[in-house]
């Protein structure tokens, strides 16, 4: 009787680990369309936030532009750590398909808002653009959860 709860169990385990394998390209696209939803999530709390204080402020209008950028650049750095805490692994593609998936929401953004929303020549804007990608990968590889030690150290 024993011996055939643990075929069994072998067994399970087995098909757990192939329907894990054939499901990883299906799952990694979920977990990546989550974190995205959550980055997006996150930046609409801190932009509600931020035009809060703002409007208790004496010059609300000469504020917006950095504080704008201030808050992209958290929603950024944030989405890259809530991407890696969602996938587990891989920091580097975590933060990359993050920051990608908030160049791909804000870029056609900031191109039909351009006149209005930014001051900043073309270049500077790219570039910023482009500091997206570098935050949400930094936001990744230093929100990422360390693995904790077994034996603790030896006090000498």
């Amino acid at each position: 009787m024993q011996r055939s709860t643990r075929a069994s169990a072998k067994t399970g385990r087995k098909r757990a680990a192939k329907r894990q394998t054939e499901e990883t390209p299906r799952r990694f696209l979920r977990d990546s369309l989550k974190a995205l939803l959550l980055t997006v999530g996150l930046g609409a709390l801190l932009l509600l936030v931020g035009a809060l204080a703002l409007s208790f402020s004496a010059d609300p209008l000469s504020l917006i532009p950095p504080t704008g950028l201030l808050l992209c650049a958290l929603t950024a750095f944030f989405g890259g750590g809530i991407a890696m805490r969602i996938h587990r692994t891989g920091a580097l593609l975590c933060g990359l398909e993050n920051g990608a998936g908030l160049l791909l929401l804000m870029l056609p953004l900031s191109l039909l808002f351009r006149g209005e929303a930014s001051g900043y020549s073309a270049l500077i804007s790219c570039l910023l653009h482009v500091a997206l990608l570098l935050l949400s990968v930094s936001g990744a590889f230093l929100l990422r959860q360390r693995p904790k030690r077994r034996h603790p150290r030896k006090r000498a």
